[in-house]
């Protein structure tokens, strides 16, 4: 019999049933967070989408079928809302991504969302509410070099990134007519063209000082923006 407290059975019995109780807890609060990521992502992709389409109806864009329009974060996120990540990471500004596209009759928007995070990359691939592909812990230089793309691309130099990229070149069987990165020069905006210092040019002209051993709109451009054949073009530029 005892005067005070408990009996070391009881106390061994005690502890016995709090290990229970944590083995079942902690897994359920481990998805209960995970969830919660999850959807704090869910969240900032359609807060992408959403403001892809005010910013996408305010330039006039409507793709015709097979024809892409990218916008990246950095364009999109203007107010700064699409910042950090649900880790506690920051997101890439240029690899995270709207792909606005028309297949027949429908316009769709195809999201990138990555998450740089303990020298990893956590994100997710989204089509019309539905998720595509979870990426969880992947190495940054296999992420980044999947697409790469920088502050520094212009259409000219993101295009080929792009159509490298299969998951996106396959949805713009008519090719990217537009790229809109939020950075300044060698870009389309508002139906105007810029030059790499920034400056509106026509059309003619930013393609002779943009478009240089590229791709674009059907069409092969050499080292100098001139118009080629496919076959100049491999010769100039490979």
């Amino acid at each position: 019999m005892k005067k005070n407290g408990f009996t070391f059975a009881e106390l061994l019995a005690m502890l016995v049933v709090l290990g229970i109780l944590m083995l079942i807890a902690i897994p359920n609060i481990s998805g209960m967070l995970k969830n919660q990521r999850v959807n704090s992502l869910k969240a900032d992709l359609t807060n992408m989408v959403e403001t892809a389409k005010i910013k996408g109806s305010k330039e006039n864009i409507k793709p015709k079928n097979g024809e892409c329009y990218v916008f990246t974060l950095n364009y999109l996120n203007d107010d700064g809302n699409i910042e950090k990540g649900p880790n506690g990471g920051l997101y890439n500004q240029f690899d995270s991504l709207v792909l606005y596209t028309r297949e027949g009759s429908r316009y769709k928007y195809y999201v990138r969302l990555l998450e740089s995070y303990k020298e990893k990359y956590t994100g997710i691939s989204f089509r019309d509410g539905e998720v595509i592909k979870n990426i969880e812990n992947s190495d940054i230089e296999t992420i980044e070099n999947e697409i790469g793309l920088t502050k520094n691309d212009t259409l000219a130099t993101a295009v080929p990134k792009l159509n490298s990229f299969g998951s996106i070149s396959s949805k713009c069987s008519s090719g990217i007519k537009g790229y809109y990165s939020g950075e300044a020069g060698c870009t389309i905006y508002n139906g105007h063209y810029y030059d790499a210092n920034g400056n509106a040019v026509s059309e003619n002209q930013y393609k002779a000082s943009c478009l240089r051993c590229t791709i674009y709109d059907g069409e092969y451009y050499d080292n100098r923006g001139n118009v080629v054949s496919e076959e100049e073009y491999h010769e100039l530029c490979s």
